[in-house]
């Protein structure tokens, strides 16, 4: 009998027959074992009880999907005592137990599925003749077992939120390989400890300013020097900047207002240094910056060209007066040692404007719905002159 030459082999089945249903290429065949072992006992058996046609996507030849319908036999078990008394053979060089694609289409799924993504990866495994759903993609994924793990040489700790502000956990990174090690429920000393106590191997640990962090680590490789990264040491400098130019900003705007004001051809006004002291290499200027709240000059920002109606005027002046309690009661509990929660609490704000007024001397300025110059202005003193000519 004539066989049917394939690009692919079919492990433990004979090709009976091949046929075109367009698109499709389908593919049948039956099983050539004689004989089966049982799943349970592990008993060869030879005796058929039945067999089923099993359906299997398998991988595309020259642009048509490919359907294998498998002639799959069931066996009954010779052994007495076994609680399975009949078994369907496996087929584990083709396909897993209940799959319904081989396993060779999976692996191309799954390699599709990490480099592009689920959805991404469905439609690309579609244009290639392996139509499947983005569900499908990830559902592969999930499934993937996750490669063996080196024990990392230098390792990132830090946290994360499963619920911002309120339940954090912490995240482990291996920093030479670029990948997480390990996710913690929580961010204690005791547990950062604990893990590394059950690794040993790190050499370096790198980490931010938490103070829990420090003791875990040191308690569990105290060997390891603990050295802070590149994101944490930025992240500190930005929010150094920030605290700075929150303090000096009153300074700023009074030199911006009197640079402003001056008349043209006048000299250049005075200019004061934020910190109080010269700028290296240039003799001092101006008076120094105040250090107290009771000193700065309250700058008010410019209104804009075209000026409010005065009902919205008293409406921003009570506003202002509103935002200037609350500014007062978050220093007033700053000062008796209350945490942002609690003050944020108490008015009504959020943790971040509290630890920015709290940072702040003077209660910053509110900068919504504030439009400023408008695209006409540099173009105000042409208007009169076309208006002259109609």
């Amino acid at each position: 009998m004539f066989t049917p030459l394939l690009p692919f082999r079919l492990p433990g089945f004979v090709v009976e027959h091949v046929s075109t249903a367009d698109p499709l290429l389908v593919v049948d065949a039956r099983a050539s074992t004689p004989e089966a072992s049982c799943p349970d006992c592990h008993t060869a058996s030879a005796h058929v009880h039945s067999r089923y046609t099993r359906h299997l996507r398998d991988l595309p030849v020259a642009e048509h999907p490919v359907r294998l319908r498998l002639q799959v036999r069931r066996f009954r078990c010779a052994t007495p005592t076994c609680p399975r008394q009949t078994f369907a053979e496996r087929l584990p060089a083709l396909a897993p137990y209940h799959a319904q694609r081989t396993g060779r289409l999976t692996t191309a799924l799954r390699v599709l599925g990490s480099e592009a993504g689920g959805e991404a990866g469905a439609r690309r495994a579609t244009r290639l003749r392996m139509p499947l759903s983005g569900e499908t993609v990830r559902r592969i994924l999930r499934r993937t077992p996750a490669p063996a793990q080196s024990q990392p040489r230098v390792l990132g700790i830090d946290d994360f939120a499963l619920r911002k502000g309120r339940v954090y956990g912490t995240i482990l990174v291996d920093l030479e390989q670029r990948r997480p090690v390990e996710l913690l429920p929580e961010r204690t000393a005791e547990g950062v400890a604990t893990w590394l106590r059950a690794h040993p191997g790190v050499e370096v640990i790198t980490r931010d300013r938490a103070q829990d962090y420090a003791r875990g680590a040191a308690e569990g490789a105290p060997a390891a020097p603990q050295v802070v990264d590149r994101f944490h040491l930025l992240c500190n400098l930005r929010e150094v900047l920030e605290r700075y130019l929150q303090r000096i900003t009153p300074a700023l705007r009074r030199v911006l207002a009197s640079q402003a004001t001056a008349p043209a051809g006048t000299s250049e006004p005075p200019v004061a240094t934020p910190t109080g002291t010269p700028v290296p290499g240039s003799p001092a200027r101006g008076p120094a910056m105040p250090h107290s709240a009771s000193e700065v000059v309250t700058m008010t920002r410019p209104l804009p060209r075209y000026g409010r109606w005065p009902r919205l005027e008293e409406a921003q002046r009570a506003r202002h007066a509103a935002r200037l309690h609350r500014y007062e009661q978050v220093k007033t509990r700053f000062a008796q040692g209350q945490s942002l929660r609690q003050i944020a609490a108490a008015c009504d704000l959020n943790t971040k404007t509290v630890r920015i007024w709290g940072r702040s001397e003077t209660l910053p300025l509110d900068q919504r719905g504030y439009r400023g110059a408008g695209k006409i202005d540099p173009y105000i003193a042409y208007l009169p002159t076309f208006k002259g000519l109609g």
